[in-house]
């Protein structure tokens, strides 16, 4: 929090009429939030398991089998091979690491809008492809 207040105070601007105090206060009180969040975000990602049952991994509450998470990751990384790294990294960090649009913009040096676009696109590229292969799978058998 140290670092953010020190980059909020090279920010601020006393000609606009704001309190110092509550611009601080409303700045690092997101910064904290959207830091929170995140990390929510990142151990909601987590798998699950109950380590109490007979064989050692059982399914609990929102938890998924090894055999689907493992089919599931399998498969993701095949969609996002076929991306460009540009759009892969961001999609990665946006969906994985739990990067914000806005501190994507401010590490590409882009804008917001443009972060939310590109991670969009690449989105749609992946849904395009699993039902592609879908398709084809079922017309196989």
């Amino acid at each position: 929090m140290y670092i953010a207040f020190a980059e909020y105070l090279d920010q601020f601007d006393a000609s606009r009429q704001v309190g110092f105090l509550s611009y601080m206060f409303k700045k690092l009180s997101w910064r904290a939030f959207n830091y929170f969040v995140r990390e929510h975000r990142i151990r909601r990602r987590e798998i699950l398991w109950d380590e109490e049952s007979d064989n050692g991994v059982e399914e609990t509450g929102e938890a998924i089998s090894l055999e689907n998470s493992l089919i599931a990751a399998l498969d993701l990384e095949k969609y996002l091979s076929r991306l460009q790294s540009k759009p892969r990294d961001l999609c990665l960090l946006h969906y994985f690491e739990g990067y914000s649009y806005s501190e994507l913009a401010i590490m590409e040096s882009r804008q917001e809008t443009t972060m939310r676009k590109v991670v969009s696109r690449a989105c749609r590229k992946i849904q395009e492809a699993y039902r592609f292969d879908q398709r084809h799978e079922y017309e196989i058998k």
